[in-house]
């Protein structure tokens, strides 16, 4: 019990899966050029260490979008030799916070969120994203939850064990807000919806398909780029009156402001949210958790309509717990049920059952002795360990009355 009491405890047991994945993301206005060149100078430091192998990015959204992402943001794949060709470190925790710590100091551009293939996969399925642990504030006003969530990655910093601890989609963007004018486009007889017919010819007006050759082309209609180089020369853009007889400036009719905003808005439940992802090394997760989660509540007041949600895989662990915690015992108890009226005696059934306590004692120091704590798929191979004791402790009764 003492031993078992200091296991701790995570939903899976951590596998190498013999390849990595870095996530890297950059300020959300970078351009694709300033992307692109840093991925290729990241790949180039992952390739000088020798336990790599080959390197594959992935930058943004693929054709088929099954993992949205923007332009900012880079998934790398590591594979890497084989263990015994190793020579920076001796194990893949290590190897990690190795590059990990290069690439901090010689690319300090970007946020960096290490994982596995299989694994990143199975955290984005459950928590919506790809670290181990996802922390989501929920509330109304977007600057009051950044400023929350803000306090929570700082708070979170400063627990053993933490790792990647960043918020998913900082950052700002700049944003051009055109907003028609009304008094002004009727004191001058311009009408609306040319106005913003001229607006959108900014971004590009989809316009009717062609067909050439039998072939359906979509068209788009946009204005040249040194004309939409700038807010002013947007500003600049003409557009013509309701009566036809000449021409206004797009400045006269709308207000034109340049201002940065929030690169994205994520919703749950029809309620605002920002994420706060982190990841756990050197530690189980559970008790990280449960560390974690006083050291906000203590650091954090959450004000009147907002709230946190602490997702990821300890909620798995936590389900699989109190499922565990009801089927086991009704389990045991028709088990017990079962031996007494097969061995006719409360006795004997009891004695049985008195191996079970026995018999785990084996797996919890295999457990202590590698370092890994307790994790469901343990817990089932501790309730096939009971049927193996049970039946033996049936075999040996029986035996015993034979003799007898």
């Amino acid at each position: 019990m003492l031993v078992g009491g200091r296991l701790g405890g995570e939903f899976v047991p951590q596998l190498e899966e013999g390849s990595l994945v870095l996530t890297s993301t950059r300020l959300p206005g970078a351009s694709l050029d300033t992307v692109l060149d840093g991925v290729t100078a990241e790949e180039k430091i992952l390739r000088s260490f020798p336990e790599v192998q080959t390197v594959v990015s992935s930058t943004g959204t693929a054709a088929i979008p099954t993992d949205p992402m923007g332009t900012n943001e880079t998934d790398t794949f590591i594979f890497l030799r084989p263990h015994d060709e190793w020579k920076t470190a001796s194990t893949q925790a290590g190897l990690v916070t190795k590059i990990n710590d290069v690439l901090e100091k010689t690319r300090p551009d970007a946020a960096y969120s290490w994982s596995q293939p299989i694994q990143m996969r199975m955290d984005d399925l459950l928590a919506g994203v790809r670290t181990q642990l996802a922390i989501s504030v929920y509330g109304d006003d977007l600057a009051e939850l950044n400023r929350i969530a803000g306090q929570v990655v700082e708070t979170l910093r400063t627990v053993r064990g933490a790792a990647d601890v960043a918020l998913q989609g900082s950052g700002t963007v700049p944003f051009l807000h055109i907003d028609v004018n009304r008094d002004a486009a009727a004191r001058l007889g311009v009408s609306v919806p040319d106005i913003l017919a001229v607006v959108e010819a900014v971004g590009g007006h989809v316009g009717k398909p062609v067909t050439v050759q039998g072939a359906i082309i979509p068209t788009q209609v946009r204005l040249r780029e040194d004309a939409v180089s700038s807010a002013d020369r947007i500003g600049h853009l003409q557009v013509r009156r309701a009566d036809g007889q000449g021409w206004v400036l797009l400045s006269q009719v709308a207000d034109i402001v340049l201002s940065d905003g929030v690169s994205r808005i994520d919703r749950d439940n029809i309620h605002r949210r920002v994420i706060v992802q982190a990841n756990i090394r050197g530690r189980d997760v559970s008790s990280f958790v449960a560390a974690a989660q006083q050291a906000v509540a203590q650091k954090i007041r959450m004000p009147q309509g907002y709230r946190m949600v602490w997702a990821g895989q300890f909620r798995n662990l936590q389900s699989a717990l109190h499922r565990l915690f009801i089927v086991v015992p009704i389990a045991l108890a028709l088990i017990f049920l079962l031996l007494v009226a097969a061995l006719g005696s409360f006795g004997a059934a009891a004695l049985v059952f008195a191996n079970l306590p026995m018999a785990a004692t084996g797996g919890i120091f295999v457990l202590a002795l590698r370092g890994l704590p307790f994790s469901i798929a343990a817990g089932i191979g501790f309730i096939a360990l009971f049927g193996v004791a049970i039946l033996n402790g049936v075999v040996l009764v029986s035996q015993i009355r034979v003799f007898r």
